[in-house]
């Protein structure tokens, strides 16, 4: 969830993690919870608190983040080493939400963003192919780089634009 890795990979679990949000809140509201299925180190100090039962101990906040790390854009704060095309599932999970709820961008629209940056052509790394051809000159290929794109194709560029800093999502 916190973990830094290849933005195809985050990019993925955080589309996940964000239709499980839906499923569980109500985007009108504020209070978007999502339960993670582990105890998650929030701050990298290697110490997790005793796993427990408790949905409560695997809640985050779509919105302001876990309470002891209300920082947006996550992998900004807390990861260092790499950055370039590289994400968090929280990090996506919370700008898909922000989109969402902030800018009025509805879920089938999200959906529209995705399917247009053709994320089952993306490998591993998320760098190797493009549009399911091979790399090709002047082709922007990095999955945040084609998510924005396909974002700007439907008129969505300023309102991706207004949280993808925010959410560190455009690296």
């Amino acid at each position: 969830m916190n973990q830094k890795e290849h933005q195809s990979s985050a990019a993925w679990e955080g589309i996940a993690h964000f239709y499980a949000a839906l499923a569980f809140n109500d985007t009108s509201e504020s209070d978007c919870v999502f339960v993670y299925y582990k105890n998650t180190d929030w701050n990298l100090d290697e110490e997790f608190s005793p796993l427990l039962i408790e949905a409560a101990e695997f809640a985050v906040s779509c919105e302001s983040g876990p309470s002891n790390n209300p920082l947006p854009d996550y992998l900004g704060s807390y990861c260092d080493g790499t950055l370039d095309n590289r994400g968090t599932e929280y990090d996506w999970l919370r700008f898909w939400w922000d989109l969402e709820t902030k800018e009025g961008i509805s879920t089938t629209e999200i959906y529209s963003i995705w399917d247009g940056a053709e994320p089952d052509d993306w490998n591993a790394n998320g760098d190797l192919h493009c549009h399911g051809a091979s790399l090709l000159p002047g082709c922007a290929d990095e999955p945040a780089t084609r998510l924005f794109d396909s974002a700007a194709s439907l008129g969505f560029e300023s309102a991706w634009v207004s949280w993808d800093v925010y959410n560190g999502v455009p690296r």
